[in-house]
């Protein structure tokens, strides 16, 4: 089978992994495999399979803010994709992100096209034309398949987008866990470090993770607070503003961007998680793989699929010690003093009690190595290869059980 699998990079991202690690999973299992990409750049996550470069896709946004630019844009790079396809004889396109998803659409030849939405589009606000509730409707419509990574991902695509239910199948990320080469220096952050690994930007919440570190640190007195992701830009300035204002700043570390932040993670205690919405957490599930308890903000997302499947949402109120990690009720950053001053507390509090109680660490650590198993490539693999027409797929009904979707 020949499979083009349509990205708009292969670095820097959780989409961006899993389409490599698609790629290495098809090509091993003898596919060819064909990378559409504007990607220039040399770095990029590990992948198997031939890269296309795409002509027509740099400043990718740029002709967007406007109906006759979009129009115009997306039919350009239509005519690239759809001889493309064409010239590699391409039987099913697998595409990332909605500007490549609308593109698969439109570059139809005779393939069979496959349109995955890596986020809950629903909570981000674009100016570009093409994510229109109206557009993406007509258009995702139009695919034979649309891969939700939740099922509050799908829920998402329905109620805004207009998505006709049949048409969605919820697949999770993959997530590599397997153990990376050790780093040779000395581990300088004592044995209380907490660490998030994500971005530093508003979705992530790291300003209110400062804020509640802050409160940590008056009963743990040797805690450190590692920010492991990329810094630049106006919010890192923000939460390095914060970090000194609440005087903690010399206990906050940046690292900036990590290539082996297996290292960080198995130096840490408890990892953290406050996004204002998470699609799905592949950094959990990364601290997960390492052994270590997890902490997340029961945002709109897959949290809550992760570490409690098989419950209700609803409202979080109070912590939730769930099966697998920890849920914490959703705070925006943003809001009143008065409005977070709760939810603070009871953050502070759930930390405090996994960085002090050695048995429940050990508990949540046994639970997370075993849960974060279950979204390795050999299984989630098999998901992909129930939608795309693999002959060989065995008992993928129960495995969907097993992960709880």
């Amino acid at each position: 089978m020949n499979i083009a699998i349509l990205i708009p990079t292969l670095c820097n991202g959780g989409a961006e992994r899993v389409a490599a690690e698609l790629s290495k999973y098809y090509s091993q299992k003898e596919h060819n495999v064909y990378i559409f990409t504007e990607q220039r750049e040399r770095k990029r996550y590990d992948f198997a399979g031939r890269f296309v470069t795409l002509h027509c896709f740099g400043g990718r946004y740029s002709e967007f803010g406007s109906w006759r630019g979009t129009i115009y844009g997306l039919l350009k790079r239509a005519d690239e994709v759809k001889r493309l396809k064409a010239h590699y004889h391409i039987d099913v396109s697998v595409s990332f992100m909605e500007l490549y998803n609308t593109i698969n659409i439109l570059s139809r030849v005779n393939d069979k096209v496959v349109v995955r939405v890596c986020t809950v589009l629903s909570s981000y606000v674009y100016r570009e034309k093409i994510y229109h509730p109206g557009l993406l409707r007509h258009l995702y419509n139009k695919a034979d398949l649309v891969v939700a990574i939740s099922h509050y991902g799908k829920a998402d695509l329905i109620r805004y987008y207009g998505v006709k239910r049949e048409k969605i199948k919820v697949i999770p990320n993959s997530v590599e866990t397997s153990a990376e080469h050790r780093n040779g220096e000395r581990w300088a952050y004592g044995e209380q470090a907490i660490i998030c690994l994500a971005r530093i930007s508003q979705e992530k919440q790291q300003r209110l993770l400062v804020e509640v570190f802050a409160r940590v640190k008056e009963t743990i007195p040797g805690a450190k607070l590692i920010l492991a992701g990329h810094c630049a830009g106006t919010y890192a300035e923000e939460v390095r503003r914060k970090a000194k204002e609440l005087a903690v700043a010399d206990d906050v570390i940046f690292t900036g961007h990590v290539d082996h932040v297996r290292y960080y993670l198995e130096h840490s205690k408890l990892f953290v998680l406050l996004s204002k919405v998470e699609g799905f957490g592949n950094a959990t599930i990364e601290a997960m793989s390492a052994g270590i308890p997890v902490i997340c903000m029961d945002s709109p997302g897959a949290a809550r699929e992760i570490l409690a499947p098989h419950t209700k949402r609803e409202r979080l109120q109070q912590i939730d010690y769930a099966e697998y990690g920890v849920l914490v009720p959703f705070v925006d950053e943003n809001d009143g003093y008065e409005e977070k001053e709760r939810e603070k507390k009871l953050i502070c509090h759930a930390i405090t009690r996994i960085m002090r109680d050695a048995q429940l660490q050990s508990a949540y650590s046994k639970k997370s190595m075993a849960r974060s198993a279950m979204f390795e490539i050999k299984r989630v693999g098999r998901l992909w290869d129930k939608i795309l027409g693999e002959e060989d797929v065995r008992d993928t009904g129960r495995q969907y059980c097993r992960m709880g979707l």
